[in-house]
């Protein structure tokens, strides 16, 4: 589900359901850097990092209704930030905590065939915070655990919008291994509150593989698939994505680029469709007790990729 569909989704839900880079040089812990997965030392310091970014994204959609067909594309910019921090109380046993908030606003252009070819638009927004806790069991090279999520979703068109509270339950699975890492994800998003569908929410599944040419340089590609169910609503589809991060040498923080696109068809009670979304970020990650990028990424490797509330670009 894209970013202005999603805004669309969450005005449906909520009726139905009623800074500057660090210039110390690195000195590495006397520790070895424990996994997120399985920390290799008890009691060792808590790790962490946080990031900001800024981009934009457009995304165009065809379909039909009642009285004939359209076409519909869109534009806008983005911005948003989060914060992660990773401790190992027990030799086998790891928490990392999460909090995240991001905005998105841009303009729609909707033509109607077959009616005239009458042309509308309007201005539209999308504003979240999201909080999360991943527990996992296992040791260095690979741990399996739980993920449990709270969320808002702010959604506005032309001014005129609602708020929706969602929570998120999952499982995932982790790898570290000498070059490369893996991230499996899978869950289910609903809505607080009663509902008058009792299938309602949204089940998904995400692959994020992470490999490390350098200790201070990461590529990262991601996919997933998610399927909606509401009432009177539905809609599938797929995503993918990709980062490339850098942490200059002698530097606590990097520079990250990266690119998500989905793919989705939906359909309603008045309308069906199908449509495709790109979004490109420039970011910022601030680091925090480990030396390079691929031992930070090993302590806190994990994200909530949740499509409603959670992160859309690979980490």
């Amino acid at each position: 589900m894209t970013i202005r569909a999603l805004a669309a989704s969450a005005v449906s839900v909520a009726m139905v359901s009623t800074a500057a880079l660090a210039t110390a040089p690195i000195v590495a812990p006397a520790a070895i850097v424990p996994s997120v997965i399985g920390p290799t030392e008890v009691n060792a310091p808590p790790f962490g990092y946080i990031e900001l970014f800024g981009g934009g994204f457009l995304g165009s959609e065809s379909g039909s209704f009642f009285v004939g067909t359209y076409d519909e594309n869109w534009k806008g910019l983005l911005f948003g930030g989060a914060g992660r921090v990773a401790l190992q109380p027990s030799m086998n046993f790891a928490m990392q905590l999460d909090t995240w908030a991001y905005h998105w606003s841009g303009h729609t252009d909707f033509v109607y065939h077959d009616v005239g070819d009458s042309f509308d638009d309007w201005n539209f927004s999308r504003n979240v915070v999201g909080a999360g806790s991943h527990l996992m069991l296992g040791g260095p090279a690979g741990g399996l655990g739980a993920l449990v999520s709270l969320g808002s979703v702010w959604s506005a068109v032309d001014g005129s919008g609602s708020r929706a509270n969602f929570y998120n339950l999952g499982i995932e699975a982790a790898i570290n291994a000498e070059r490369w890492r893996m991230h499996a994800q899978g869950g289910l998003t609903r809505p607080f509150g009663p509902v008058l569908f009792p299938e309602s929410g949204t089940r998904y599944a995400q692959l994020v593989v992470a490999v490390y040419p350098r200790p201070n340089l990461a590529l990262s590609l991601t996919v997933g698939v998610e399927r909606t169910l509401q009432f009177l609503f539905a809609s599938q589809g797929s995503n993918w994505g990709a980062r490339i991060e850098l942490q200059p040498e002698g530097r606590r923080a990097a520079v990250f680029v990266a690119y998500q696109g989905w793919a989705y068809e939906s359909a309603s009670i008045s309308r069906s469709g199908a449509g495709t979304e790109h979004a490109v970020i420039v970011g910022l990650r601030l680091l925090g007790g480990a030396p390079t990028l691929q031992a930070l990424d090993e302590a806190v490797g994990l994200a909530d990729y949740n499509p409603i509330f959670g992160v859309h670009f690979p980490h």
